[in-house]
Protein backbone atom coordinates (compact mmCIF):
# COMPACT_ATOMS: atom_id res chain seq x y z
CA UNK A 1 0.00 0.00 0.00
CA UNK A 2 1.40 3.49 -0.60
CA UNK A 3 2.88 6.05 1.74
CA UNK A 4 0.32 8.80 1.94
CA UNK A 5 1.41 12.20 1.58
CA UNK A 6 0.74 15.78 0.36
CA UNK A 7 2.26 16.32 -2.62
CA UNK A 8 3.40 19.85 -1.80
CA UNK A 9 4.35 20.09 1.91
CA UNK A 10 4.97 16.12 1.90
CA UNK A 11 3.55 15.93 5.08
CA UNK A 12 1.64 12.31 5.73
CA UNK A 13 -1.78 12.74 7.22
CA UNK A 14 -1.42 11.83 10.90
CA UNK A 15 0.56 15.30 11.05
CA UNK A 16 -2.21 17.54 9.65
CA UNK A 17 -4.45 18.50 11.98
CA UNK A 18 -7.64 18.37 9.23
CA UNK A 19 -6.93 15.20 9.00
CA UNK A 20 -6.41 14.29 12.69
CA UNK A 21 -9.00 16.19 13.97
CA UNK A 22 -11.99 15.02 10.85
CA UNK A 23 -10.37 10.90 11.40
CA UNK A 24 -11.36 10.81 15.05
CA UNK A 25 -14.57 12.09 14.75
CA UNK A 26 -15.32 9.52 11.87
CA UNK A 27 -13.56 6.67 14.56
CA UNK A 28 -11.20 5.93 11.58
CA UNK A 29 -7.32 6.78 11.29
CA UNK A 30 -6.21 9.79 9.56
CA UNK A 31 -4.93 7.73 6.42
CA UNK A 32 -7.90 6.17 6.34
CA UNK A 33 -9.52 9.21 6.18
CA UNK A 34 -7.50 10.83 3.20
CA UNK A 35 -8.05 7.39 1.60
CA UNK A 36 -12.23 7.72 1.57
CA UNK A 37 -12.67 11.46 1.37
CA UNK A 38 -9.71 13.24 -0.08
CA UNK A 39 -11.42 13.99 -4.17
CA UNK A 40 -7.32 15.37 -4.62
CA UNK A 41 -5.54 11.34 -3.50
CA UNK A 42 -4.02 9.72 -6.66
CA UNK A 43 -4.03 6.41 -5.22
CA UNK A 44 -1.01 5.52 -7.68
CA UNK A 45 1.10 7.59 -6.22
CA UNK A 46 -0.17 8.31 -2.37
CA UNK A 47 0.06 12.16 -2.98
CA UNK A 48 -2.40 14.18 -1.87
CA UNK A 49 -3.08 18.34 -1.42
CA UNK A 50 -3.67 18.94 2.33
CA UNK A 51 -6.20 21.81 1.69
CA UNK A 52 -3.74 24.51 2.83
CA UNK A 53 -1.34 23.74 0.14
CA UNK A 54 -4.34 23.60 -2.09
CA UNK A 55 -5.29 27.03 -1.51
CA UNK A 56 -1.44 28.11 -1.86
CA UNK A 57 -0.98 26.53 -5.38
CA UNK A 58 -3.91 28.08 -6.62
CA UNK A 59 -6.67 25.49 -6.35
CA UNK A 60 -5.89 23.18 -9.02
CA UNK A 61 -7.88 20.80 -11.05
CA UNK A 62 -7.65 17.03 -10.72
CA UNK A 63 -5.50 14.38 -8.70
CA UNK A 64 -2.13 15.18 -7.25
Amino acid sequence: MQELRCKVCRKPPCEISEYIVNACLAKISPDEYVRKEELSLNPQTGLFYCTSCFIKIGMPYGKA
